[in-house]
Parts: structure tokens; sequence; C-alpha cells
């Protein structure tokens, strides 16, 4: 039987291991929560000078680019699939059947802008600031006038997928950082 004494230690034991153990958690979570609030002043003077020196004047350039996009269905009813795929099924190849009858035959989405994309501005930034440029950005614009190279008959106001690429990069990283950065200075 226990005694009075041994239910009493039980008791503070076990509220002792509780707190400790809120306390400990407590402190883990308090400190990644400090250092997810506060950077280093030198990551805010990089994502400044990134905001500033690149991702601002590329936002800028496309501002005045209107870009729409568009995709081309080649059979959006399941009637014309099912013509299309009638031949593979007589000839029983199932495989076939079951591949043509489910594609819808939508093209790749390419982008049209109105005026001319300035590709050869953007490029020209990059170059004016390359050291702070990730290497994303980078590879994204090297993509994009490959692809120029590649189709030079290619009309001004079609855009490849790699230069939608580029400007869908261009947008993100602009938010990304301008949220950071003026959220660490609603902090202060």
């Amino acid at each position: 039987m226990p005694s009075l004494l041994q239910n009493w230690l039980f008791f503070v034991s076990a509220l002792a291991g509780l707190v400790g153990f809120w306390l400990i958690a407590y402190g883990i979570g308090y400190k990644k929560g400090k250092k997810s609030l506060r950077r280093s002043p030198e990551d805010i003077e990089t994502g400044q000078l990134l905001l500033t020196k690149i991702y601002a004047p590329l936002r800028k350039l496309l501002i005045d680019t209107h870009i729409t996009s568009c995709e081309f269905v080649r059979y959006p009813y399941f009637r014309t699939r099912l013509k299309r795929a009638f031949p593979h099924f007589k000839h029983r190849k199932f495989k076939n059947f079951v591949s043509t009858l489910f594609n819808k035959g939508i093209s790749k989405t390419t982008g049209v802008d109105f005026g001319s994309f300035p590709l050869e501005l953007i490029e020209r930034i990059i170059k004016d600031n390359i050291m702070w440029c990730d290497s994303k950005l980078v590879s994204l614009l090297q993509d994009a006038l490959r692809a120029k190279y590649e189709n030079p008959l290619r009309e001004d106001e079609t855009l490849s997928n790699e230069d939608i690429k580029l400007i869908e990069c261009i947008y993100d990283e602009y938010e990304s950082l301008s949220k950071k950065l003026v959220s660490k200075a609603g902090l202060k």
C-alpha cells in the first residue's frame, strides 16, 4: 500500500517533469521564432540590394509589357476523342486506345505581349548586376536567350516558354523580397 509520502513525491515529480518539459519546449520555440523574425543586417542589406538593383528595375520593365497567355485544345469533346481512339480499339491496341481517349491535345501555353518584350534590357540589367544575381535567374535568362537564338523567325509578339518562366521568376522573387523587407521594416 503506497503511503501518503510516496503519492506526494510522485505527484510533485510528475508536475516538475511537466513544467520542465513545457519550459524546454517554450524555450526552443521562442529561440526559433526569434531567429526567424530577426535577420542579420547583412541579410537585410543583401535583400535590399537584390530588390533595388535587380528585381525592382526588372519589374519596372515588365509593367509596360502586356502579356496574355492561351492554350489550344484540339479535342475538347469526349465524342471526338472516342472517334480518334476507336481504330486502336479495333486493332486491340488497348494501351494506345486509353491514351488517345484521354488525350485532349492541349498545346503548350504561349504568351503574346502587346508591344515588345524587353529581353535585351533584362539582359543588360542582369549583366550589369551579375554579382548580386542568383543562379536561377541567370539560367532562366540564358534559356530565354537560347530560345530566341534558336528560333530567329519567331515573331516579336510571341513569347517562348522560357520567356514566360523568366517573367514568373521575376514576379515571384520581387513579391518575396518586398514582403520580407516590408515585414522587417514594420517590426522595428
